[in-house]
């Protein structure tokens, strides 16, 4: 699926060729829209230099073609976080960016896991270092990073969590996927909330003129990772 003056279409592409020893060739059986592919429709966003020019930035399907020697075979359900390419039939990728589908999961939802969940342990555990019992604030809880980092941050990692949200309902949701806490951006006072629970790793991929109180907040040592 290609994009013509903002719009998707259907058109034939090359088939994506292997690099020997190098590449995983994938049979896509389903994809994710993220918002880089909204963008990319918008014109605003190009995709990295090498990859292909239609959308689509995780994917989920079969191994077609796999190093002989390497972590999959023909046939192995995957995933796979993409630099572009998604919409489409197959798929090249790095072996490095696959990883086997998660158990239990359809193609749909693994789809869904490569993106998200990638961005948010590596902002979580690489970026943040974040450690059990320590306090963890989200901005944008109910975005698709949110929620993979709120369940991070909380089930894997035993942190507390503050979201900030758009709604009282969407707060409800983020609180039964694991948020200890939720502030409404319209009727909350994020600062005093900050406060009273200093975060101690914080990802903000939304920003906005709180952001220097919010800091203020932290206590020593704290990472504020702003995407």
């Amino acid at each position: 699926m290609c994009l013509e003056n903002k719009a998707f279409v259907w058109k034939d592409v090359p088939d994506p060729v292997c690099h020997a020893g190098f590449d995983v060739k994938i049979r896509i059986r389903a994809c994710a829209l993220n918002r880089a592919d909204l963008m990319q429709r918008q014109g605003i966003y190009a995709p990295p230099e090498g990859w292909p020019l239609w959308p689509g930035l995780e994917c989920a399907g079969e191994v077609v073609e796999c190093p002989p020697d390497g972590r999959f075979k023909p046939g192995d359900r995957v995933c796979a976080l993409l630099g572009g390419g998604g919409y489409a039939q197959e798929v090249v990728v790095p072996e490095g960016m696959v990883m086997p589908m998660p158990k239990g999961f359809s193609f749909a939802e693994a789809a869904g896991v490569p993106e998200v969940y990638a961005t948010a342990y590596l902002n979580l555990k690489l970026v943040g270092e974040i450690k059990k019992g320590e306090t963890f604030f989200i901005n944008g809880g109910e975005g698709g990073l949110g929620i993979a980092a709120i369940q991070l941050a909380k089930h894997v990692f035993g942190a507390k969590v503050v979201a900030q949200v758009a709604s009282d309902a969407n707060g409800a949701f983020c609180r039964e996927v694991g948020a200890d806490v939720t502030v409404n951006r319209f009727t909350d006072d994020l600062v005093s909330v900050l406060a009273a629970n200093p975060p101690n790793v914080a990802i903000d991929p939304v920003g906005g003129p709180l952001m220097g109180k919010c800091i203020a907040t932290m206590p020593y040592r704290g990472r504020w990772i702003s995407l």
